[in-house]
């Protein structure tokens, strides 16, 4: 991304040169380095793939960064405690995420 742009030391409205696969890397790097309690995380699987959505929640997981995810958990499996499950007719339901027990 710096080097299509031009590098770091020319002037750049970052918003309109980055792509939102890039901007949402960049708010994730954020994220990590300040180290806050808890994030928020909006529709981050629109613009990142389900690897990179599932290596983000493992990394702020090992950052000790609780997220809070908007937006759909299709194949992401064991990377979440709890779904909370918001209808459009304004009922809920909310639900730990239960997980197997490995025997043995």
């Amino acid at each position: 991304m710096v080097e299509r742009v031009g590098g770091l030391e020319v002037e750049r409205d970052w918003t309109i040169c980055s792509r939102l696969g890039e901007q949402q890397r960049v708010v994730i790097a954020r994220l990590v380095l300040a180290e806050p309690r808890f994030g928020v995380l909006h529709r981050i699987d629109t613009t990142l793939s389900p690897e990179q959505v599932a290596r983000t929640l493992r990394l702020l997981a090992a950052a000790s960064i609780t997220a809070i995810v908007f937006g759909a958990t299709d194949g992401l499996d064991g990377l979440y405690d709890a779904v909370l499950d918001l209808r459009v007719d304004g009922s809920w339901t909310f639900a730990p995420v239960v997980r197997e027990r490995s025997v043995g």
